[in-house]
């Protein structure tokens, strides 16, 4: 878990890491943060909804695999920003397998449970398999309104049974907001908020609080 300042400085930390591996504009391609904003403003709806950058509104917490760090490493990204170097010092001694989690201050309290629960299923087989289960078995007719909603998050399809794993237990309200119908949906929010509670084992109060439900 990295726990930053505030938005901006976890953006510039974590963006293109992230963006490269889970956004498909992105996937194997060199780009800088400024390139992403002005991608991002010219195709999130919102943006051109409002006419403003919305981003840190929209994106307040991340979350990847350590191998998302791995352009990084070898130097792929040249000059990296302050943060991604700071960034590296501090997860360059992580095993391989490590999940790394950024959130802070101005993070929603949604957040932290629902990073967590990214790592949860990268790292646990077992809750991997019963959270995916419990998303396929949701009907298709519920379901599909999740994945068009996650694409318009940009997230790229290798992503999405993950993704929607994690916005049905815990961004449901958010998602309504998007006009997704979430009734149909609280039955396997609750199951995967279950399971999460069952697999989740914190050994600090701060990664407990941390997970807590919002």
């Amino acid at each position: 878990l990295v726990y930053g300042t505030d938005l901006v400085s976890q953006m510039n930390a974590f963006l293109r890491a992230s963006e490269r591996y889970e956004t498909q504009e992105f996937s194997d391609r060199v780009f800088t943060v400024e390139e992403h904003q002005d991608w991002f403003m010219r195709t999130y709806q919102k943006c051109i909804d409002t006419g403003r950058n919305v981003f840190l509104e929209e994106f307040k917490a991340w979350n990847f695999p350590k191998i998302a760090l791995k352009p990084l490493i070898m130097g792929e990204f040249n000059p990296l920003t302050p943060e991604e170097k700071i960034l590296l010092r501090l997860c360059m001694p992580l095993p391989n397998k490590s999940y790394i989690i950024g959130v802070c201050k101005e993070s929603d309290k949604s957040d932290g449970r629902h990073e967590t629960a990214h790592g949860l299923r990268h790292t646990n087989e077992r809750y991997r398999a019963k959270v995916d289960a419990v998303v396929r078995s949701i009907p298709q007719a519920d379901r599909e309104p999740v994945m068009e909603h996650l694409r318009r998050q940009t997230y790229a399809e290798h992503v999405m049974l993950d993704e929607a794993h994690a916005y049905i237990m815990c961004e449901l309200e958010y998602m309504a907001k998007d006009n997704v119908p979430i009734e149909n949906l609280r039955e396997a929010s609750e199951a995967l908020h279950t399971l999460f509670d069952t697999h989740f084992q914190p050994t600090t109060e701060f990664g407990a609080d941390l997970a807590r439900r919002a």
